[in-house]
């Protein structure tokens, strides 16, 4: 798992910012948003934050920041008992976003993928720690290019 900060306050967000400032830091929402603003439907995504993006507002809740992790692709697990249900994601060739959450799925290419034995041995010491039940909602993993994974 990268480096990951979860405050509310805005100097310890600008710190962590110059500090993972070489792959950059990533902001993303707990949840999807504040619902509506002036009446339209309003969704937060992940995206990418520095040190001058950080104001006082951040004192309003508490938000997640985490080290950018460069990935090859996105991959999305669903864990149901003991059995890990995982998709590999692509977003189109041309794509910019961070998350691919911003693309209609019709957009994105899925494909079923499987979990290295090592993943999913440490997510399933996870549950077993944790005291978490399932069907638990889905996480991502981000393959490198490298070949190695982070959770996100």
């Amino acid at each position: 798992m990268p480096d990951t900060l979860l405050t509310n306050d805005p100097e310890q967000v600008r710190d962590f910012c110059v500090n993972h400032s070489e792959k950059g830091v990533i902001y993303k929402p707990l949840r999807g948003g504040p619902g509506t603003e002036g009446g339209q439907h309003v969704v937060l995504w992940a995206g990418t934050v520095t040190a001058d993006d950080i104001t006082e507002s951040v004192r309003r809740t508490t938000h997640l920041f985490q080290a950018r992790v460069p990935r090859a692709y996105a991959v999305r697990m669903t864990i149901v008992g003991h059995r890990l249900f995982t998709v590999r994601l692509d977003a189109p060739l041309d794509s910019t976003a961070l998350d691919w959450r911003t693309y209609p799925p019709d957009q994105l290419l899925y494909t079923p993928v499987d979990v290295p034995a090592d993943v999913s041995a440490a997510i399933h010491r996870l549950m077993a720690t944790s005291g978490w039940s399932t069907p638990l909602p889905t996480s991502s993993l981000l393959p490198t290019s490298s070949g190695h994974s982070s959770a996100i």
